[in-house]
């Protein structure tokens, strides 16, 4: 779900053969509005996912989802705003306007801290490479999950070993 919404917020602003592309790759059956509408809806309704659950006759604590998309905006670029009024109320995207070309390295460290307080601090370093000053645009997605596992993992029932995939690489 997260790459689809990432695919679905670079493709609302794409054009032509990057708009096919995208739409092909991402595999979009709705046409515009209504993909942007349809993605608006579910991450509502995944939003509200946080209901106690029972698991094997044992209530467990709720999950908790956190989705939150973000776009950092370099300053002084001009946008369609069709594009940047879309991803507000579709994709709740809070716009940062930021000077990628005066400082790169303060943009990066502010995506970075912006990732990290979405994700718990789970991930505090997304961008570990210092931005192009020539940058126009970061849009980012986040997902958070903290939930029950259905199965309990079984340390007993794993063990070190080679680990080959159904070609035998």
């Amino acid at each position: 779900y997260s790459i689809s919404v990432a695919l679905a917020m670079t493709y609302a602003g794409a054009a032509g053969e990057t708009q096919s592309e995208l739409s092909s790759a991402a595999h979009f059956a709705l046409p515009e509005p209504a993909l942007h509408v349809a993605f608006n809806a579910t991450g509502r309704e995944l939003a509200t996912r946080t209901e106690p659950v029972t698991i094997h006759g044992e209530p467990k604590n709720g999950a908790h989802l956190a989705l939150q998309n973000a776009a950092f905006v370099r300053k002084g670029t001009a946008f369609e705003s069709d594009y940047l009024d879309l991803l507000a109320p579709h994709y709740d995207a809070g716009m940062y306007r930021v000077d990628f070309a005066a400082d790169p390295e303060g943009v990066r460290q502010s995506i970075n801290a912006w990732v990290a307080d979405q994700t718990q601090q789970r991930i505090a370093n997304a961008l570990p490479a210092v931005l192009d000053p020539a940058t126009r645009l970061v849009l980012l997605n986040s997902v958070y999950l903290k939930a029950a596992w259905f199965e309990p993992f079984n340390k007993q029932a794993t063990l070190d070993a080679p680990f080959h995939a159904p070609h035998g690489d």
